[in-house]
This record gives structure tokens, sequence and C-alpha cells, in this order.
């Protein structure tokens, strides 16, 4: 799970100084901050690292666990036995998820007969093409996100490659997408604003789900901020507005539906468009 901002302290006695991702670098870090930097929790004293990503963000030090109550507290979950393969994060390219988002909304348009016979063709296919493999399989799994890059404590020396990032329409969302980055799909209800973080909800089936935009998002995408008034104005036009977006799924807070964390503007369109599209049609319209 990102965190937007650490406490920086070098011991107990230290009352701490916040820093933002914008106020460290990769160099910084190391020579610095590696090892001082803690959840903004209070009286949580969870360890915290900095991975230069784009955007950049901080995450929960690996095996640190969080106080109960706290808003960056997880449930970490056990592999299982019969797993063997390693699990790293890779990169995402921006032609990559350019075309994930492309291919999602492509999907949203398709009636369940057309999405049926996908299915099967692609079925078909993967049955003539794919390669024998072994069962335990040793060779690094792959998981998906949508930064540029990750932390040496999350790295092992292995190459690796790029494979598709999950789609998920918001009513099939489940637990196991929790803390897991996906490209959710759904129909733009309504966009407005809770304190300094942007909100976009999103529904599919009677099933609801907000898209959040906060401090990450604010920091990395500073020009996208003022341009949510683009899509309000666009649906008052159009009606069912196709929303897609790559992002991390978490629990909102009240633990009672699922939330979407959306880092950087170039993860999301609507109708295909992103807040710069949005803003340019409507210039051209004037």
């Amino acid at each position: 799970m990102s965190i937007p901002f650490a406490i920086y302290k070098e011991n107990d006695d230290d009352p701490g100084e916040r820093l933002y991702v914008t106020d460290i670098d990769t160099d910084s870090y190391r020579k610095k901050y590696k090892s001082n930097l803690y959840c903004p929790t209070e009286n949580c004293d969870a360890k915290l690292v900095f991975v230069q990503t784009k955007p950049a963000q901080f995450r929960t030090w690996k095996l640190e666990d969080h106080i109960n109550g706290c808003d960056y507290e997880f449930v970490r979950k056990g592999a299982k036995a019969s797993r063997s393969a390693e699990e790293i994060n890779v990169e995402m390219k921006d032609d990559h998820r350019r075309r994930v988002l492309k291919e999602a909304l492509a999907l949203a348009r398709m009636s369940e007969q057309q999405i049926e016979d996908l299915r099967a063709k692609r079925k078909k296919w993967r049955v003539n093409k794919s390669p024998k493999t072994s069962k335990d399989n040793k060779e690094p799994k792959i998981n998906i996100v949508t930064i540029n890059g990750v932390d040496e404590e999350d790295l092992s020396g292995t190459t690796f490659k790029s494979r598709p990032v999950l789609k998920r329409d918001v009513d099939i969302l489940k637990e196991t997408d929790i803390g897991k980055h996906r490209c959710v799909t759904g129909y733009v209800d309504k966009v407005f604003e809770d304190g300094e973080k942007k909100i976009i909800t999103i529904s599919k089936k009677s099933k609801k789900l907000n898209v959040v935009f906060e401090e990450a998002f604010r920091a990395n995408s500073p020009n996208f901020i003022g341009l949510f008034h683009h899509i309000i104005k666009y649906l008052k036009k159009h009606e069912n507005a196709i929303f897609v977006g790559i992002g991390e799924v978490r629990l909102s807070k009240d633990e009672d539906n699922y939330e979407l964390q959306v880092f950087q503007g170039e993860d999301f369109t609507i109708d295909g468009l992103n807040l710069n599209g949005l803003a340019a049609l409507h210039a051209n319209e004037q």
C-alpha cells in the first residue's frame, strides 16, 4: 500500500520530521533516510522504504507491521505451500499502460455474447499455443504494478518482463484483489471533493466504487488537479460514460466497500479520454 508521507527520525527521542516523496530522491534516501523513515500514524513505529518510481512513493518495509487501527494496517497472508515461485514487482511501461486502458474500454463496450465469444476464442488459442511447463515452477512469478521501478529491498537481481495486468469490472472485485494493482471499469456516476481529495464514483450492476485521488496523485500529477471539472461538464452531455483506471485496490475506511487509489493522471480515462483530452475537447467546442 502506498503511503503519502513519512516521519523521518534518527532515534526514539527525535520528535520527527514530516517528509514527502517530493522531498527525497534515491541518493538522499541511501545516504541519509534509509532505516529512519516511519509510518505517519501516531504511535505506529512501522518502518517505511522509499520507492523511486513513477510516481515515487513510500511503502511498508518488508516484514514490518502497523499497529491495530493504523490507516495503513494490513493483514499479511502467508504464501501457499504449493507455490515455490518468488514474487517480484516490475514496471509497466507507458505503451503497456495505454494498451491496457484501451483494451479494457473495448471490453466494456462489448455485449455479454461478444465477451463469451472472445473468451472461447482465447481459450482455444491457449490450448494450441501454450508451451508445456513443469508443475513445480521455479521461475519468479511476475506481479505487475503501474510504477516504473521498485526499491532495492524488493528485488533479488532477477531478470523480469511484463505480462497483462488483470482487468476487473466494479461488480466482480473480490478480497484477493485488495492490495493489488488492477485495471477497473465502471460507469461514471458522479465527481466530488472530500477536502483536498478528488473522488469519482463508478458503478456496474448495482455495485459502486469510489476512485480516490489523494496526496500521492497531487504530488505526482499536479497539472491534472484543476481538470476534474471537465468530467462533470462531459457527463452533462454524455450518458453512461465509461471510466477505466489502473490503481491499487483497497478497502474503504469503514471497510464496507472497495476503493481504487489512482496515482497519476495518465492512469485513467473517461470514454477513452484522459483529463487533458477532455479539456481539449471542451476547448474545441467553444
